[in-house]
């Protein structure tokens, strides 16, 4: 046979008494299980122990079902819940199809060995439906025993406490062929706990084990068995217990338990009310009252009652039902859920009617009264004033004295008003009765009142500063839509209109100044300078010396205030309502009042913001004597240069490498010289490896420029600059500027160019400094990456470019990126290949992974671990900055090890996986007929793979930081032309200003922290001039730390996103976060 299983047994329990069970159970706490089965039934008998013992009776059906339980203990006696000595039986026999722990052997007690009985205990009457069913003589589960006829007597009565409300007691009968009355119902229930018999009459005794309830009567009776289990704790003299004058025969029900009792017996068939006199009649429950509502006028009253009752109906304590005549009423009104509500209340008023005067029957006319006549449900008598129906019409007089708001309301029905806070009505001897709209009267009167109103016996009054602003600004504008507002004069000039005020705009173009001018006529020159004060105090409002307010939360004035804000002005800067900004500031007033509906530019100011956001519309021309053929983006480039010259701006053309940034200067170069021929000339900063390069292609595209390239000797670098005249265009590197910044210290050029301007990133070096002591008219940068590795670097460089865009160092670094963003985006110039070269051949990137060698790898674990260690140390206790460049030192000892070992290990032998690879890559290469860059970042490992080819048979030039420039130049120009099968390249020195288009394949041989870095050295093939498909390949080894760096790359590409344009790269500088990942610490 099947019995429950764990998880049903916990379901029946709940959790907290399945584990006090399942304790008893598993220390081995249930003793003399006995087991007997009577046909479709099995009875399970078994002891507890504890403190005490405990007899628990189980009674199974063939299915499984649990039909009865009983306990002899405290717990469960007097109610019918599970309790943890039933549990623990539940779990001793519990379906082994779901496994149990073994019960533990308990040691203080033997268990006693399992009863055997002899003999089935059952009741005669049991025995012969045994024997009856399996002679087959009874064919279903349901025929086994007999069902009880059961009548529920319910006696409605009154407590002398709450006369307005009713409570009912429950009387039972049971029986077969006829009924008897339970003279203790608390005995009943314990039978049908114990399995005992309960004799009533000689003819009937109650065998539970034989005689069984309808299961809509059994489910009364166990929740009559549970109010007495949740009551037997209170005092037993309590009106809901037993008392004396009810016996044991009847129970009351507690009004908490009444509406859920009366839900159950309304399922049960046979069910009566006893009435204090007269025949039991059966329950029932009736929706449609008897009677109607009533409106009748006794003099100046009037009542609303319900009529038709001798006397009133009681309501059932919390329950939704009234008893009257003995019949249940439920309240319930699907029509008109007011309606029930009114019932209710008029049920607890006295006498059932509910008194009115005129006023309260105005308000409540509308939503009640009328209600209840279209429903045909109210009778109103004779003598009942007719009622007059008018829209309602409000209106609000306002006016201001002394600073005070007074407000007047009145409510108008037709030709009657009436005052919104006293009633009073307009017209004397006015006695008709009128419908008010009262929801609509209390949402105005709510909505003056929010404002602050408070009635001073004459009118509503508001005074308050911050509360007449918040009534002028907000209640004000939906009060004129739900109302007629009337105000005087002085009242309509409290608020100033933010139409009022405009914002003009004009430009210098002479002297480089952007004025821009603030005015109203609402205001005077004093009031306009105290209104910017508010303004920059960033007040909601402005009240002026005359008692108005001028509301600043309009959306031209905050964008006004975002302005001062922005470009740290104060109203002591203004003379005569007008700001002076420095032209560039123009974009930076058009972002933040160019929502205003009063922001009006000039011409002029209209013509700037143009001519720099689209170039291409700004009237200039290409120079003539350039030699070779713009394309369209580079003539676009040349415009923007252009233009922002034009206005005395500086900027950064930050194109991708191998777009023609060089080209693009020239162009601008040798327009400004045919423009301004007798004009200082242009100085051109580079890196030490690109001089050459200008020069070289300033003779190539502008023939006519005089060139002079400042070198030598600083004797001889004195005397060029003091030559230089008939000079359109001195050349000049970095550290020769540093050396040379007092030769410069007279002099002005009219143009500052910076290539590879990121050289300029620290505004603590030397370089910076001596850049910034140029004197120049105009100043532009070279860069494809403009940061990259800290946004400070972008501060440096329009330090030089455009001193003032940005605040101090410091301040820069509060700013938002967005803020940053828009600042400078007018001044940057920004193209990929991928949006200007449709043309270009396609760029492929592969990464390929090597593995290390044995010996390498076994070198490259001993020296992580032991470096592990000691960063570890180094970390702790916030000492990152103190030991920044040691914890480098070993990142880049990891770095080395990846590549060859024998990079600082003297006798190492073991050989190199990625060097292994390469060779791999380049005969490949070899075989398709590919010539090869080779980039490292190490000079050292360069050597390695030169040893590598050579020994292979491969020709290759060779290029470090220690190549003249000259030759640099030279070896370009024989790749290019096809000399040799690769090119060795130290990838800080040969990273940028090389065109090396003869190659069709370059190789990163180890990662550099900055993946820019990485793309311009891949620039040097992908660029202006390549015919073919360009293939970057990346060697990484293989579960080092190169595959971190990667993933670090990956991680900090968002700073170039956020500041110049989407879809390029940059690396923050290392931090201790970064150097956790990468060693996993």
């Amino acid at each position: 046979m099947r019995f429950l299983t764990k998880h049903e047994i916990k379901n029946l329990a709940g959790s907290t008494i399945y584990s006090r069970g399942l304790s008893y159970f598993e220390d081995g706490q249930v003793e003399g299980i006995t087991q007997n089965t009577a046909g479709s039934f099995t009875k399970i008998k078994a002891t507890v122990t504890g403190s005490y013992d405990y007899t628990v009776h189980l009674l199974f059906h063939e299915d499984g079902e649990l039909q009865e339980y009983s306990c002899e203990c405290p717990a469960h006696e007097g109610g019918m819940e599970v309790c943890k000595h039933i549990t623990a039986v539940l779990l001793s026999i519990a379906d082994p199809t779901e496994s149990s722990p073994p019960p533990k052997k308990r040691e203080m007690r033997r268990q006693a060995p399992p009863k055997q009985e002899t003999e089935i205990e059952t009741t005669a009457s049991l025995k012969k439906l045994f024997v009856d069913y399996f002679a087959g003589r009874m064919q279903s589960v349901e025929s086994i025993g007999e069902a009880l006829q059961t009548e529920f007597n319910l006696s409605f009565y009154t407590d002398y406490f709450q006369p307005q409300e009713q409570y009912f007691s429950i009387q039972i009968k049971i029986g077969t062929d006829k009924l008897y009355i339970v003279k203790d119902i608390e005995a009943l229930l314990s039978a049908m706990r114990q399995r005992s018999l309960l004799p009533f009459t000689k003819k009937f005794t109650f065998d539970p084990t034989y005689h069984y309830f309808e299961e809509t009567d059994l489910h009364v009776i166990r929740k009559l068995e549970e109010i007495i289990r949740n009551q037997k704790w209170a005092d037993r003299q309590t009106s809901f217990m037993y008392s004396e004058s009810k016996g044991r025969t009847e129970i009351t029900i507690p009004p908490v338990a009444a509406e859920e009792m009366l839900q159950a017996l309304f399922a049960c068939s046979n069910v009566v009310v006893r009435p204090s006199i007269g025949a039991p009649v059966p329950l029932m429950v009736k929706q449609q009252w008897p009677g109607q509502f009533q409106l009748t006028k006794e003099g100046n009253q009037y009542y609303l009652s319900y009529s038709s009752f001798d006397y009133p109906p009681k309501k059932v304590s919390l329950t939704p039902y009234y008893i009257w005549n003995d019949r249940l009423y439920e309240t319930v009104d699907e029509q008109d859920h007011s309606t029930k509500l009114l019932f209710h209340m008029l049920m607890d008023t006295p006498k059932g009617r509910l008194p009115l005067d005129k006023s309260d029957l105005e308000q409540v006319y509308a939503n009640v009264v009328s209600s209840l006549e279209n429903q045909g449900r109210l009778t109103v008598t004779n003598n009942m004033d007719s009622v007059e129906n008018h829209p309602l019409q409000a209106k609000i007089y306002l006016d201001n004295e002394n600073n005070t708001i007074l407000a007047d309301p009145l409510f108008s029905y037709g030709s009657h008003s009436l005052h919104a806070v006293t009633e009073e009505r307009n017209t004397p001897g006015d006695e008709a009765l009128v419908a008010r709209d009262s929801q609509k009267e209390e949402e105005l009167l709510h909505l003056i009142e929010s404002a602050g109103f408070h009635w001073n016996g004459q009118a509503l009054s508001l005074s308050d500063e911050e509360s007449i602003y918040y009534f002028l600004t907000s209640i004000l504008p939906e009060l004129k839509e739900k109302a007629d507002v009337f105000m005087s004069k002085d009242m309509e000039k409290m608020l100033v209109s933010p139409a009022s005020f405009s914002i003009d705009s004009n430009l210098d173009e002479s002297l480089g100044w952007l004025d821009v001018s603030f005015q109203t006529d609402d205001l005077n020159d004093d009031e306009l300078y105290a209104l910017m004060r508010s303004l920059k105090e960033k007040k909601r409002y402005h009240k002026t010396a005359d008692g108005r307010y001028v509301s600043l939360d309009d959306e031209m004035l905050k964008g006004f205030r975002d302005l001062l804000d922005d470009t740290d002005m104060n109203p002591e800067d203004w003379e005569e309502n007008t700001l002076r900004l420095p032209a560039y500031k123009a974009f930076q007033v058009d972002k933040f009042l160019n929502t205003g509906r009063q922001w009006h530019k000039s011409k002029s100011v209209e013509r700037l913001l143009r001519d720099i956001r689209s170039p291409e519309q700004f009237e200039t021309a290409l120079p003539d004597g350039l030699a070779g053929q713009a394309r369209d983006y580079q003539e676009k480039g040349f415009q923007w240069l252009k233009a922002l010259a034009t206005y005395g701006f500086g900027g950064i053309l930050a194109d991708d490498m191998g777009l023609g940034k060089t080209f693009q200067t020239l162009s601008y170069i040798l327009s400004e010289r045919r423009e301004y021929p007798n004009t200082a000339p242009f100085l051109i900063v580079a890196p030490s490896s690109l001089i050459f390069n200008w020069e070289k292609e300033a003779k190539m595209f502008t023939p006519e420029l005089q060139v002079q390239l400042i070198q030598g000797s600083k004797a001889n670098r004195k005397q060029q600059l003091q030559q230089a005249e008939n000079v359109d265009m001195l050349i000049t590197s970095y550290p020769l500027l540093r050396r040379d910044v007092t030769l410069y210290e007279d002099m002005t050029f009219h143009g500052l160019i910076l290539d590879e301007a990121q050289a300029l990133k620290n505004y603590t070096s030397k370089t910076f400094r001596a850049v910034r002591q140029i004197q120049t008219e105009k100043a532009f940068a070279l860069s494809g990456t403009p940061i990259e590795n800290k946004i400070d670097e972008l501060w440096s460089l329009f330090a030089v470019l455009m001193p003032g865009l940005f605040p101090d160092v410091q301040s820069f670094k509060n700013m938002s990126s967005d803020t940053i963003r828009y600042r400078v985006s007018p001044f940057i110039m920004r193209r990929t290949k991928k949006e200007v070269l449709t043309e270009l051949p396609e760029k492929i990137e592969t990464t390929l992974h090597c593995d290390l060698t044995k010996n390498q790898r076994e070198t490259y674990i001993a020296y992580l671990n032991r470096i592990k260690e000691e960063t570890a140390g180094q970390l702790q206790g916030g000492n990152f900055q103190q030991n920044r460049m040691n914890i480098l030192a070993n990142l880049t000892r990891l770095r080395q090890l990846c590549c060859h070992p024998g990079m600082f290990l003297e006798d190492y032998s073991g050989g190199s996986g990625k060097l292994d690879e390469l060779m791999n890559v380049m005969n490949d290469a070899k075989e398709n007929g590919n010539r090869v860059l080779v980039f490292s970042q190490f000079t050292t490992m360069l050597s390695f793979i030169a040893d590598a080819l050579h020994q292979k048979g491969f020709s290759y030039f060779y290029l470090d930081g220690q190549t003249p420039s000259q030759q640099r130049l030279k070896m370009t120009e024989q790749f290019n032309e096809g000399e040799k099968e690769a090119f060795l390249i130290s990838l800080k020195a040969g990273g940028t200003g090389l065109n090396l288009t003869g190659a069709d394949t370059v190789i990163l041989f180890d990662l550099w922290w900055n993946p820019a870095v990485e793309t311009q050295a891949a620039d040097r093939a992908h660029r202006i001039g390549q015919q073919q498909t360009v293939q970057v390949i990346k060697l990484i080894s293989q579960g080092t730390i190169e595959e971190k760096i990667q993933a670090l790359q990956d991680k900090k590409k968002e700073l170039f996103d956020q500041v110049i344009q989407s879809g390029e790269t940059n690396l923050t500088s290392l931090s201790e976060e970064d150097v956790r990942e990468l060693l996993e610490l």
